[in-house]
């Protein structure tokens, strides 16, 4: 009998070393897994918190926002409220990656 191997699994292919150390930073354990999901949806909570107050009313009418509202057709694009979102990310996760 026969056996098959994958061609595209193992050292042949370079995937060996390279998917080891992946497996190995993906093992943070449990516990430091269980504090980021807390603290991500405490992070929801607040800011379903914030929408619900109506204190981000203001988000998506920024100037660079762009809205276009015709009879049939309403199309909104929030470039400058993505872009507020992206820096806003981008400074948290480097602060989350810096300090922990």
């Amino acid at each position: 009998m026969t056996v098959r191997r994958n061609p595209w699994a193992g050292a042949a292919h370079g995937f060996s070393g390279r998917r080891a150390a992946a497996d190995r930073s993906l093992d943070m354990g449990s516990r430091p897994l269980g504090l980021v999901l807390v603290v991500f949806g405490a992070a929801l909570v607040v800011v379903g918190l914030l929408v619900w107050s109506g204190a981000l009313s203001w988000f998506g009418h920024l100037p660079g926002d762009v809205r276009i509202e015709r009879e049939n057709v309403k199309v909104f694009i929030p470039f400058t409220s993505m872009i507020l979102i992206s820096l806003a990310l981008t400074l948290v996760l480097n602060l989350l990656r810096r300090f922990f």
